[in-house]
C-alpha cells in the first residue's frame, strides 16, 4: 500500500472551506484529474477521471463528516483506492488547514498522483479565494 499526503493552507474560515468542498457538485471544479461526479444514492457516486492511463469511470463511496470537517472516499467495491480530506484551523480566524490523505494499492503512479494533489490543493486555494 502507498501512501500520500499534502497540506496546504487557504484562505477562508474552516467551516466555509469544508461546505464547499463537501458538495458533490463541487468536485470536478477543484479535484484535478475528476471530470464527473453523480450522486447515485447517499454516500455513493459516479464518477469519471482523466488520467494518463486514459479515462477511468465507475461507482465511488464519498462521506461528508461536518462535525469532524473530514470527507472520505474510495473506489466501489474496493479496489484498494480510498482516502481523505480534513479541513482543520488555520493560523488565524480567516485561513484554514486543508490536508488530502490517499492510499493506493502500489506507487507505480507515485509522480503524477503526487503532482494531481498539488494540483488539487492549488485549485482549492484559487476557488476560495476568488469567491
Amino acid at each position: 500500500m502507498a501512501d500520500y499526503e499534502q497540506s496546504r493552507i487557504v484562505d477562508g474560515r474552516p467551516s466555509n472551506i469544508y461546505d464547499y468542498l463537501a458538495d458533490p457538485g463541487h468536485l470536478t471544479g477543484y479535484v484535478a484529474t475528476m471530470v464527473k461526479a453523480q450522486v447515485v444514492a447517499a454516500d455513493h457516486l459516479h464518477v469519471a477521471a482523466d488520467i494518463s492511463r486514459g479515462h477511468e469511470e465507475g461507482e465511488a463511496m464519498f462521506r461528508a463528516d461536518a462535525s469532524a470537517r473530514r470527507l472520505e472516499w474510495g473506489g466501489l467495491p474496493d479496489h484498494g483506492y480510498h482516502g481523505w480530506l480534513a479541513v482543520a484551523d488555520g493560523d488565524s480566524a480567516d485561513t484554514s488547514t486543508v490536508t488530502i490523505h490517499l492510499a493506493t494499492r502500489d506507487d507505480a503512479d507515485h509522480d503524477e498522483i503526487e503532482r494531481a494533489i498539488a494540483q488539487t490543493l492549488d485549485n482549492i486555494g484559487t476557488i476560495l479565494t476568488s469567491a
